[in-house]
Formats: C-alpha cells, structure tokens, sequence
C-alpha cells in the first residue's frame, strides 16, 4: 500500500514538472530559438536524471556513503555521483540539519540531494550556465502566504525551472 502512495506521488509530482517545463517552454520561444533549445534540452536531461538519482541518492544516503572533505568542510557523495552532489553546500548543509532536527542523517542527505536540489551539480557542465540569459520570474499571495513559479537562468547563470512557497530567490 505504502508503495502505492509513493508512485502515486511522484506521478502528481511529474505531472507538475511536465506542465510547468511546457508552460515554460512557450516563454522560452520568445527567448530566441538558440536558448530556447539549449533550455527545451536542459529539462528533459535534468528529468531524467532526477528519476535516476531517485534510487541512487536513496542507497548513498541510507547507506551511509558519503565522504568528508576536510579542506571544504562538508559531506560529498562519491566522485561517480558527482551529478547529485552540490559542491556549494554537499550532501547537507549545516543549515538544513539545524531546520530539520528530528531528521537522520540518511534522510537529510536525501530529501537534500534528491529531492530538493536533485542534480544540482548539472549546473557546473559548460554551456549550461551563463549570467545575463533570460529569466521569467513570477510572485503572488494567497492568504498571507507567498508562491512563486521561474523558469530561465538566474541572475549567477544557473538554469531553473521551480516554483513552490516563498520569494523564489
């Protein structure tokens, strides 16, 4: 049964991303037709590999399978799992472990690598990222509680495609 409500939410969860990536990608057409397609090929790649870092992330953060960089001073997944790493902030920022304090280890590592930034680290391959492309951002309130929804690149240059509670910074 329990496996039953997980499919089913990761189909909700990939009907969301298929709208917001379509609805994105008839923004993108006014972008010109060069990004348009570098950003049209960017979120099937990203989609995929999320659902392949689904069950990675799982048994790296489950089994206990990430490293200490000492020089850097955070926790990293294995070299070969470089695309669902985060060299920024690793597999759990200290930050995160201190909002979620009842959270194991594991599951930090996890909901961190895989769910909240799932292959963050696709934004470090060349020609992906670059400052001063498009960017479509939009806010708005509903009962006291702000949503946003972006597509684009970010002001840094990283690609992105996310929307949810909050500014959207």
């Amino acid at each position: 049964m329990a496996l039953h409500a997980v499919y089913g939410v990761l189909a909700v969860l990939g009907a969301l991303w298929a709208a917001l990536a379509l609805g994105c990608a008839c923004l993108a057409l006014s972008w010109g037709p060069r990004l348009a397609a570098l950003y049209l090929l960017i979120q099937p790649a990203s989609g995929a590999l999320l659902l392949v870092g689904l069950p990675i992330c799982a048994v790296l953060a489950y089994c206990d399978l990430a490293h200490y960089d000492r020089a850097g001073g955070r926790w990293h997944w294995p070299a070969w799992a470089w695309p669902w790493d985060n060299e920024e902030d690793g597999t759990h920022p200290h930050w995160y472990a201190v909002a979620h304090p009842t959270w194991s280890v594991a599951r930090l590592e996890f909901t961190w690598s895989a769910l909240r930034n799932p292959v963050n680290n696709l934004r470090f391959v060349a020609g992906f990222s670059k400052a001063g492309r498009p960017l479509w951002h939009r806010s708005w309130t509903i009962r006291g509680r702000q949503f946003y929804a972006q597509a684009g690149w970010l002001t840094d240059g990283y690609p992105v495609l996310s929307a949810g509670a909050g500014p959207g910074d």
